[in-house]
């Protein structure tokens, strides 16, 4: 997933195929479908908490050599919208902090692709089950709406 972030398909497929199985690692994960396309979301996964309430997420995958400089807010919030979703969490390999500053406000969140690996590695790895935990990550993600989590999960 990391390498497809950065040196993956020029139309970003390969990078949201990895995604989506990043996502699939996620026990609380009961549905991951890749939408894309024009007007929607990457992906969208349907998740179900620990006390078995399903609700929507949209995760979008920007694949960049460098660093992603820029996000369209009101077109994300729109897809947000659109999928009846909590959030969106956009991956990309490195993010500059004009992208950072546009998601201000809103029901989003950034993540580096490679600090999202590193947790779910740790997670499928001290795991019984050898699934990852998402109960921590949305709660990470809801306290922080509009901000990067990388350095928050990172911790």
């Amino acid at each position: 997933m990391v390498h497809d972030s950065k040196y993956g398909t020029r139309d970003g497929k390969s990078f949201e195929e990895s995604l989506s199985n990043v996502f699939r690692l996620f026990r609380e994960a009961e549905q991951v479908n890749i939408i894309s396309g024009s007007g929607d979301t990457d992906i969208l996964c349907k998740m179900k908490n620990d006390k078995k309430d399903i609700y929507k997420i949209n995760v979008d995958a920007k694949t960049t050599q460098k660093i992603l400089s820029q996000i369209n807010p009101r077109r994300i919030v729109y897809h947000i919208g659109k999928n009846g979703s909590k959030y969106c969490v956009i991956v990309s390999p490195r993010f500059a902090r004009g992208a950072k500053l546009d998601i201000k406000d809103q029901k989003i969140v950034t993540i580096e692709a490679e600090t999202l690996a590193t947790y779910c590695l740790k997670e499928c790895l001290i795991s019984s089950d050898g699934m990852a935990n998402y109960d921590l990550l949305d709660s990470l993600i809801s306290a922080n709406l509009g901000l990067d989590i990388t350095k928050i999960l990172m911790k």
